[in-house]
């Protein structure tokens, strides 16, 4: 009996994921989609390229189907646990509703580039699978925005997409 874990990678990811789970059987802890990590690790490198700060110090997360429809949380977004609004006010940095587009349109369409580029984003993608693989086999407890199966997560239930999870060995 397989005793591992699916980490899906493959588009429509959540499609994919959800798809996986029901022809394996395993429990849904044990099949999990690459979900918007990625994009969250671009987001946080843009943000830090724009207030200047260690994207470890920076919590944001990009959320939801992963594709043209994902968004970015950004009433969660804080920097070195301040939120971003008063860190840039406090730093003098300009932010508004035009800078939060411009951000979340260049997380979105980062992939469309690097593919105009060089005809793929295999590269980043494997490098967000081994942040994922990981978490799971040093059982980090990280949070990471991998695709898993929702539970009356606030009124959705029975299908995949992606939130800020846990990721360990469980």
């Amino acid at each position: 009996r397989f005793n591992g874990i699916f980490v899906v990678a493959t588009n429509p990811l959540d499609v994919m994921t959800y798809i996986t789970l029901k022809y394996s059987k395993l429990p849904a802890n044990k099949v999990i989609g690459s979900g918007t990590t990625l994009d969250t690790a671009r987001l946080r490198y843009i943000l830090s390229e724009k207030v200047g700060v260690n994207t470890g110090n920076i919590e944001a997360y990009v959320i939801g189907e992963h594709g043209d429809s994902e968004f970015v949380a950004w009433s969660e977004l804080s920097i070195g646990n301040i939120p971003v609004k008063s860190f840039s006010e406090q730093f003098n940095i300009e932010w508004d509703k035009e800078t939060e587009n411009v951000i979340a349109t260049d997380v979105k369409n980062a992939a469309y580039e690097v593919i105009n580029r060089k005809g793929a984003t295999a590269f980043s993608v494997a490098l967000a699978l081994v942040r994922i693989v990981e978490a799971f086999l040093g059982d980090e407890k990280s949070i990471l925005t991998v695709s898993t199966l929702l539970e009356d997560y606030l009124g959705v239930s029975n299908a995949y997409l992606s939130v800020p999870t846990i990721v360990g060995k469980n």
